[in-house]
């Protein structure tokens, strides 16, 4: 190994098939493995060992970890969502069983600026009621969704990535959820859209020298069907385009 890096064996019974991690309060490292469940490891002592929090499946198969104040969010493959309190490890287990979680594939926790809890699954996104502790379907996006990541951007729109639906946008003043896929007829990135004149669309080649936008352009659509297709920029950071369509 270079001096750029240090190679960290695993503890005794830890996973090697490492899948996420993220740092937890006072820098110790969370690690998520598809074969050995949840391990913890302190880069200042260099302690690295399994954490079990379900003892009937001490080698979970995870998929999801994100810090959320003192609480870890551990979502796994086939056995739910958990929440680990990370000041005395008290484990809160969210699976069918009067929790509201009606898919057991967890990929992807994410606790957006408002203070919402979001929670992508492998057949669409949910929300977390922190009041209730119950969780709720956002959108139903079918089988093999598998929504893996979540961000927000600074329009405050977010953003959630799937393995099978493409790019899903969330507006919290429309409060509506708008899909982005590829047009292979146009070598565009597009989503569909109301409108009265044709529709819109963004030109990947078309992209303004010095500039993070990418330049619209208007496609008329056949027949009486019109639409607007709004599309986005995706630069340094991710912002939604609204296209004048009037």
């Amino acid at each position: 190994m270079s001096s750029l890096f240090t190679l960290i064996e695993t503890g005794e019974g830890c996973g090697r098939i490492i899948s996420k991690f993220c740092e937890g309060p006072g820098g110790n490292i969370w690690i998520g493995s598809d074969d050995g469940g949840l391990s913890f490891y302190n880069p200042r002592t260099g302690d690295y060992r399994h954490v079990v929090i379900d003892e009937r499946n001490p080698a979970l198969n995870i998929h999801a970890l994100t810090v959320d104040g003192y609480w870890l969010w551990v979502g796994t493959y086939g056995n739910g969502l958990y929440r680990v309190d990370l000041r005395n490890r008290q484990v809160r287990h969210f699976n069918r069983h009067g929790t509201g979680l009606d898919n057991l594939d967890v990929y992807s926790v994410y606790r957006d600026s408002r203070g919402q809890l979001w929670i992508g699954t492998k057949m669409g996104i949910c929300r977390y009621d922190d009041a209730t502790e119950t969780v709720s379907c956002a959108v139903s996006l079918g089988h093999n969704s598998d929504v893996v990541d979540i961000c927000e951007d600074t329009q405050g729109h977010l953003w959630f990535a799937s393995l099978g639906k493409g790019l899903i946008r969330y507006g919290f003043d429309e409060d509506e959820f708008t899909h982005f896929s590829y047009d292979s007829r146009y070598g565009l990135l597009i989503c569909e859209l109301p409108c009265r004149r044709g529709r819109c669309a963004v030109d990947r080649n078309a992209t303004a020298p010095g500039s993070a936008a990418t330049i619209l352009r208007r496609i008329r659509s056949p027949g009486n069907s019109m639409h607007c297709r709004t599309a986005i920029a995706l630069c340094s950071r991710l912002s939604g385009m609204a296209a004048n369509c009037g």
